[in-house]
């Protein structure tokens, strides 16, 4: 097994709080004096190693630890128990456009950045002209970047962190920049460079699809320490749990129910119950609304699931999520984002919901999401039932992706 090119051990870092600027002073003045300050721990005890062709994805919420972490991985601030060892060029894409000198041209940042970050003399011209190529800023290139828009400025800070090529590669919520064609030149890139059988990658992102889709391993930070590490799906789905206000997490056995009555639950679902409303089923319909167990290929169908209510709730709204067995999200909405009809539900109230999809994705095993929070905060669910019941399309189709052709391509003989 190779070495690793990253290893933590027993990280820490605490940062001592002041009230008032004096205080720091007189404690600097009185050592042993009673202290005037207040101890605040922002990572503790963090262990990890990352070997060469690995990606690790760092997951938590805002405050949990993770710029903590990465500038103790990039020198940015030393810890205060624990070490960090780091084997060959490190860098960091952070934020996007902030190391560029905007006195110097595009192509005169190419060298300045790795020059700044270690790298030999003749390894930027090496790389300048895909550089060049790759940011699409033209003749641009040549002028100061203080002359650039927002856009350019991330298409060229972008394009020289992601050709550069370092053992260890730390990329933090910069994956897609810029325009449609230009983000989707960003995620090929980062597939490229997260493959590298020699290089080290660590993925901080609040986008689970993306840990779920490049990362390895993943790690979830909350309050300083690691809530869970292991397979990103089981760690991303940890997360999310936890993420759910107001509701309990419970184990629901899977029923024996008729396919044509309603969806069974799956075994790996994820649950949340609260006192305010219950959802009561999820089964499909096709175009006559009758109910049936699966779907045809390029059928049209409905998901169909039923709410009742124990107590009023007076902004409601109800959302529905399609993923496929990798977990990529083909589709996710809510009532809010459709603009559709909005309800008080009374104590008692019951509620259908009836989600059209049109016929078109491709044969295959997805799984449905669905559940109920409030417009005032998208993210407090009453109720949720996460990628908890199965749908299965049937067909021969061969082809890749997400949706099918409405029919066959054809061939026009011109001569």
């Amino acid at each position: 097994m190779a070495a690793p090119l990253v290893v933590a051990q027993d990280l820490s870092k605490r940062y001592r709080l002041f009230k008032r600027p004096r205080d720091r002073l007189v404690q600097m003045l009185l050592p042993f004096a009673a202290p005037r300050h207040s101890d605040v721990v922002a990572l503790d005890a963090v262990s990890f190693t990352v070997l060469p062709g690995e990606c690790l994805g760092l997951i938590g919420a805002n405050g949990s630890g993770k710029s903590t972490l990465l500038k103790l991985l990039v020198g940015g601030t030393l810890p205060s128990g624990g070490t960090v060892s780091l084997n060959g060029t490190v860098l960091a894409i952070l934020e996007l456009g902030a190391g560029l000198n905007p006195d110097l041209t595009g192509r005169e940042n190419i060298h300045a950045a790795a020059a700044m970050f270690g790298f030999p003399a003749g390894y930027a011209a090496e790389r300048e002209a895909d550089i060049v190529e790759f940011c699409g800023i033209g003749d641009f290139i040549d002028i100061p970047a203080r002359k650039y828009s927002s856009g350019m400025l991330t298409r060229i800070a972008f394009s020289i962190f992601s050709f550069l090529e370092p053992n260890i590669l730390i990329i933090d919520e910069a994956l897609a920049v810029g325009d449609a064609d230009f983000q989707l030149k960003c995620f090929r890139r980062i597939e490229q460079l997260i493959g590298a059988k020699d290089r080290a990658v660590i993925l901080v992102s609040h986008d689970m699809n993306a840990i779920n889709r490049f990362c390895d391993r993943a790690i979830w930070l909350n309050k300083g320490r690691i809530a869970a590490q292991g397979e990103p799906a089981d760690v991303t789905r940890a997360y999310v749990m936890s993420s759910t206000r107001q509701a309990l997490a419970v184990t629901v056995p899977v029923p024996e129910v008729p396919e044509t009555q309603y969806l069974p639950l799956s075994e790996s679902a994820i649950v949340y119950r609260s006192d305010i409303c219950t959802i009561n089923g999820v089964w499909l319909e096709n175009a006559e609304h009758k109910r049936i167990g699966t779907v045809g290929q390029g059928e049209a169908f409905d998901i169909c699931y039923s709410v009742s209510f124990q107590a009023a709730m007076a902004d409601p709204v109800f959302g529905i999520r399609l993923v496929n067995k990798r977990g990529d999200v083909v589709l996710s909405t809510n009532t809010l984002f459709e603009q559709a009809q909005r309800v008080a539900p009374a104590i008692g109230a019951r509620l259908e919901l009836r989600w059209p999809v049109r016929g078109g994705l491709l044969p295959g095993d997805y799984f449905i999401t669905c559940g109920i929070s409030r417009e005032s905060n998208l993210h407090d669910f009453a109720a949720r039932y996460i990628d908890a019941f199965p749908l299965k399309i049937l067909g021969r189709s061969a082809a890749a992706g997400y949706v099918l052709l409405a029919a066959p391509p054809s061939i026009q003989v011109l001569q």
